[in-house]
């Protein structure tokens, strides 16, 4: 919510999945900030009747995964008890969670905080399968996800991207959009100098990601 009445500042209300030690810290460190009004923890709760080998000819896995009814009845709970100015969206999976909020809220503002175009992930590793049967499998995720991105991002007044290339994708995609690209930035290195020499550097490069995520390993790898 933008609250205006004492000068200009936001109260920010987090829907947070809760699975693991991992979220529990999350949840703890939002909860911390000063603007966070509220952390709403949910546990996953998923119900399906259809095989998965049907289903994932219809639906991206990775959106598939996504799906939460408990995430689901928490938003709608929470829209139809109060109104939110903005509602922002973490990573293009969770667009599904959109429509039906948007029935409810028609006067909030949708916002995608666009951590990648996931549909790339499959694109990249194309050229790297080892066999015809991985190969195939790879190239449907990749298309059945591509559609699915170019279809939701619609959804959104507004899309944050972290990737300057990414930016022009979803420019060359809805002309319209308004595409807000914010790099990351990395290390402050004015706040965070180091005058050691670099000889004298116990390391010279320090790599901070999660290898459970394979373009982590392969920027490793390429350093």
């Amino acid at each position: 919510k933008i609250n205006q009445e004492d000068g200009f500042f936001f109260d920010i209300l987090f829907i947070s999945s809760n699975n693991n030690a991992t979220d529990n810290n999350a949840i703890a460190f939002l909860k911390n900030i000063p603007c966070v009004n509220e952390v709403y923890s949910v546990k996953r709760f998923k119900l399906s009747s259809v095989p998965v080998a049907e289903r994932f000819d219809f639906m991206p896995e990775d959106v598939w995964n996504s799906m939460d009814k408990n995430l689901l009845d928490q938003a709608v709970q929470l829209v139809q008890e109060n109104h939110y100015d903005i509602i922002q969206v973490e990573h293009s999976y969770l667009s599904w969670i959109v429509p039906k909020l948007k029935r409810l809220s028609p006067k909030s503002k949708f916002i995608l905080d666009n951590h990648n175009c996931e549909y790339r992930f499959y694109e990249t590793k194309l050229p790297f399968c080892e066999t015809d049967e991985v190969r195939k499998e790879t190239q449907k995720k990749y298309e059945l996800l591509k559609k699915f991105e170019f279809h939701t991002w619609n959804y959104f007044d507004a899309i944050f991207t972290v990737s300057s290339v990414e930016a022009e994708i979803i420019k060359n995609t809805l002309s319209s959009m308004k595409i807000y690209d914010c790099p990351v930035s990395g290390v402050d290195i004015q706040k965070y100098s180091n005058n050691i020499p670099f000889s004298q550097r116990k390391f010279d490069i320090v790599y901070l990601g999660t290898l459970s995520w394979g373009p982590h390993g392969h920027g490793l790898v390429w350093f």
